[in-house]
């Protein structure tokens, strides 16, 4: 379903059993619906870059005075909400590995994507 509302309005009376990636701004909403429960998976990655090859951004300088103001918690905080779905993470890497293996950054920022499953 495109529309997030359509897709809301679907789990919440029963036409659907599941929803992947659920925006954040419903994740709070939904966690006091005894009918579902929303669970909390690791793997989503976000990144911004510069495009170096065009001004203001071609100049080392202009890079440098943004990522000195540049606040990850703002950006994470528009982006997914509730400061309960995301961390703030130094690494650039993937943290968790398959069978539970994880990498050591994973400690420090373990990701946290929202997913939402109908119980019963």
């Amino acid at each position: 379903m495109p529309n997030p509302t359509t897709a809301l309005n679907a789990l919440t009376s029963g036409e659907v059993d599941y929803w992947e990636n659920l925006p954040s701004d419903y994740a709070p909403g939904l966690v006091h619906d005894s009918n579902i429960t929303v669970t909390s998976r690791a793997g989503f990655i976000g990144t911004v870059r510069f495009n170096q090859l065009h001004p203001p951004f071609d100049n080392m300088k202009m890079r440098q005075a943004v990522l000195a103001v540049a606040d990850q918690r703002d950006y994470m905080a528009a982006m997914a909400g509730d400061p309960v779905n995301w961390r703030t993470c130094p690494s650039v890497l993937r943290l968790r590995l398959g069978s539970g293996r994880t990498r050591p950054a994973a400690r420090l920022c373990p990701g946290r994507a929202t997913t939402t499953r109908r119980s019963g």
